[in-house]
């Protein structure tokens, strides 16, 4: 996600959605309340004439949000409260929001829980290596914010009937790997992605796995359509990138969840359950806060997010680093069916 302007003073911002995955973000961020503000497309009606669809820049209050993941749309239903004169004040509108789209959200407070998910979105891209690869040409890119074109590496092999064929494809396919690790640590890429149309990149994976099990555990593998940048493309826009930043989330937050039980079960430097992580925290003790994001959808709906909002930026001040565990994964579920709260600690109160 990318952040186009911010205003906390007036409480805006502007954002712009970059992948499928600050659909999943925004539809933590935006909540019942909220102004958003946005072009979109709109059904007018007048009385001479028959009804038709016009691109207008409407604001509506948020009533209700959905994320439609089959579709990755996010849908913010409310009623209109600016816009032309030609749409009626008070009528209800719903924006769609995808890959591209463009919004202003305004609130009377950004809380710190949703500051947190918002920066979270827009540092959380890794850095991926992306080698796309036939028989003909290795094209090799990095992406982080942006894509970058590295180089790219031709094989010039011969006829498949000649009888160097199978040692010159089989070097080639070493000279690749050897480039995939070289660029893979020279630019600090912790994911590589390898794809092709054909089955290159399947051997080249099966070289890499024989020869480099520390480098094949970067390694994803998919299947694209294209080659060169053409196919670097494809591949972004196919969503692979956002399930790497997905995966590395639920990775991270299921490491966490298992060091709380852990050290649960030692019964040593944990603290769970809110009184006990709140006495912890205020004694300076937390170096770790973890909360689930299931527990603030319960403490906003019950009105007492104030409790978690004093609570998250006590451990900020004296130095704990505050973690927000989602419930899309089990590791997740199961720390929100624990109690949804939990402080790694420094020393044992």
């Amino acid at each position: 996600m990318k952040v186009v302007h911010k205003d906390f003073n007036k409480g805006t911002v502007k954002v712009r959605v970059t992948d499928n995955e600050d659909l999943w973000i925004l539809n933590k961020i935006v909540t019942e309340g909220d102004l958003v503000s946005g072009s979109t497309s709109r059904v007018i009606k007048k009385p001479d004439r028959e009804g038709f669809r016009k691109r207008v820049f409407l604001k509506i209050k948020v009533e209700k949000v959905k994320f439609r993941q089959s579709k990755f749309v996010l849908k913010i239903l409310g009623k209109i409260v600016e816009g032309p004169d030609e749409v009626p004040r008070g009528s209800y509108h719903s924006f769609n929001v995808d890959k591209g789209s463009k919004i202003i959200i305004k609130k009377d407070e950004w809380d710190s829980y949703v500051k947190k998910k918002l920066f979270k979105s827009v540092s959380k891209a890794p850095k991926v290596l992306i080698t796309v690869i036939d028989s003909k040409e290795a094209t090799h890119a990095l992406m982080n914010n942006k894509v970058k074109e590295l180089f790219s590496h031709h094989s010039r092999l011969p006829r498949k009937d000649q009888s160097d064929y199978d040692k010159r494809i089989n070097d080639y396919y070493l000279k690749v790997m050897d480039q995939v690790k070289t660029a893979a640590a020279n630019h600090g890429a912790n994911k590589i992605i390898i794809a092709g149309p054909g089955f290159a990149s399947k051997e080249l994976l099966k070289i890499i796995k024989n020869r480099d099990k520390e480098l094949a555990s970067k390694v994803t593998r998919a299947h694209i359509n294209h080659t060169g940048m053409t196919g670097v493309k494809e591949l972004i826009n196919s969503g692979a990138i956002s399930d790497i930043i997905s995966e590395n989330e639920i990775s991270e937050e299921s490491r966490l969840v298992e060091e709380v039980l852990v050290r649960v079960k030692r019964g040593k430097l944990i603290s769970y359950g809110l009184q006990s992580v709140t006495k912890a925290v205020t004694m300076g003790a937390a170096d770790t806060l973890l909360i689930s994001e299931g527990l603030i959808i319960d403490f906003r709906e019950r009105k007492r997010f104030k409790e978690l909002e004093e609570l998250i930026n006590k451990a900020e001040s004296t130095g704990a680093t505050v973690e927000f565990i989602g419930t899309r994964h089990e590791a997740g579920k199961q720390f929100y069916k624990f109690g949804g709260v939990a402080a790694l600690l420094r020393y044992e109160v």
